[in-house]
């Protein structure tokens, strides 16, 4: 779609100039006007990207269209053009950049859209910086799992993948035009996080008590510490016998995803494989004492 900009100006030989350096076409859909009462209908058309207005019109001033826009069409990049030199910018300035007309050849073409890329790069960093919030709010709630955005069954070729989309795109190296800011700081938070998630899911024995831990407490990280006191690494550690492993397994991977009814079941087919194993007769009392 060609970029709709705004060429306001009295004086019509200056006007012609103006729709000469924006020619219509696949870039630019221009939209001349003399005064500030021929805008109105065409803002209800659909609002210009980029104005450029000659500092005299028909019904006003240059300066004031700029003010004008600023109130009815804030997203239009405005371009105040002057006979003269442009004098130094002050708070007052209603426009984004003020510029001598008539200039070199395609000055305000360029000009023009170096504005919109400027323009189009903070909305970009504004979303960005939205994203991060909200990642950031709601990872000390989120499992492993759900932080890179994976399956519970998902194999390390999905994790990979997974990682590394995230951590090129949450890399502080990548994002340091935010930092010493307070979305700087989410964002380094953020990226730990995501290398640890996948540090845990990649590693067989602490995925396996990482899935443990969510099962039985809840747990949204990985606790080193509890492993430790937990005793066996996994459930499928409880015992020796091959056949009962075989069971076991299954009653971790359904506690994994939280389905204790089929775990329960699944410790009990394991109990008569390795009849009087205490470990086991354990976690079926603990997990019948839930119900």
């Amino acid at each position: 779609m060609a970029i709709q900009v705004l060429l306001a100006a009295s004086d019509p030989t200056v006007l012609g100039a103006l729709v000469a350096a924006f020619p219509r076409g696949e870039v630019w859909e221009p939209m001349a006007v003399r005064s500030v009462a021929q805008i109105a209908e065409v803002l209800m058309e659909r609002p210009p990207a980029v104005a450029a207005i000659h500092h005299t019109l028909d019904d006003a001033t240059g300066l004031q269209l700029c003010q004008w826009l600023g109130r009815y069409s804030p997203a239009t990049q405005r371009i105040l053009l002057i006979d003269g030199l442009p004098g130094a910018a002050t708070e007052a300035d209603v426009f984004e950049l003020c510029l001598r007309h008539p200039g070199p050849p395609g000055m305000l073409t360029d000009a023009a859209l170096q504005l919109l890329r400027a323009q189009a790069g903070r909305a970009q960093r504004e979303a960005f910086v939205e994203e991060l919030g909200r990642r950031a709010e709601q990872m000390e709630a989120q499992s492993y799992y759900e932080l890179l955005g994976v399956g519970l069954d998902a194999h390390q070729t999905s994790l990979r993948a997974a990682y590394d989309a995230l951590s090129m795109r949450f890399h502080p190296d990548r994002n340091m035009a935010l930092r010493g800011t307070p979305a700087f700081d989410r964002l380094y938070a953020l990226y730990k996080r995501i290398g640890e998630a996948y540090r845990i899911l990649s590693d067989h024995e602490r995925r396996a008590a990482y899935d443990r831990q969510r099962a039985e407490l809840g747990a949204a990280r990985y606790d080193e510490a509890a492993r430790a006191k937990a005793g066996p690494k996994a459930i499928e550690d409880l015992s020796d016998d091959p056949q009962c492993k075989r069971f076991l397994k299954l009653a971790q991977q359904a506690l994994a995803t939280r389905r204790k009814d089929a775990a329960l079941q699944n410790l009990k087919f394991a109990l008569s494989m390795d009849r009087g194993n205490e470990a086991i007769q354990a976690r079926i009392e603990a997990l019948e004492a839930e119900k």
